[in-house]
């Protein structure tokens, strides 16, 4: 076990959860690199599930947005808000809202750095574990972050 990081089941990746709710997406990647590893890259349902699981089983909703958990994640927008790119390089192209992995209502030209939402309200059933954007250099919103290292398989 790296420390502070724990293997997500059926990956070579070892995750780290991080609570906090000082620092920008920026900041938060740059925490990662003193690792040795980046923000956590939502591309397989194994990551997905098991950071969705994290935040559902701390308990951590921000103050924001009627009990909202919003978690930094590994990816960018690139040109507009429907091209993403995440940090291990995969392009991510959508043509409207609520498609891949999105809320439904997102990407909502919100900011060009990418979230992971856990809702405590009457939309949870349809949303948990969906991705919103936001603005990368903003505090408010977050409530922490997913810091991932790769083991070689």
């Amino acid at each position: 076990m790296i420390c502070g990081y724990a293997l997500a089941p059926g990956t070579s990746s070892y995750v780290k959860t991080v609570v906090t709710t000082t620092m920008t997406w920026y900041q938060a990647e740059a925490d990662c690199e003193t690792d040795g590893g980046r923000l956590a890259v939502d591309n397989n349902q194994q990551i997905h599930a098991y950071m969705t699981q994290m935040i559902l089983s701390l308990g951590i909703y921000s103050n924001i947005g009627a009990g909202t958990g919003y978690f930094w994640i590994g990816g960018q927008s690139t040109i507009d808000p429907f091209h993403w790119r995440l940090l291990d390089g995969t392009l991510l192209n959508y043509t409207g809202i609520g498609q891949g992995l999105f809320h439904p209502t997102e990407p909502n030209q919100g900011g060009g750095c990418l979230m992971i939402v856990i809702y405590q309200a009457p939309d949870s059933t349809c949303c948990n574990g969906r991705w919103a954007d936001n603005v990368c250099a903003i505090t408010t919103w977050s409530s922490g972050y997913f810091c991932e290292i790769q083991v070689p398989a």
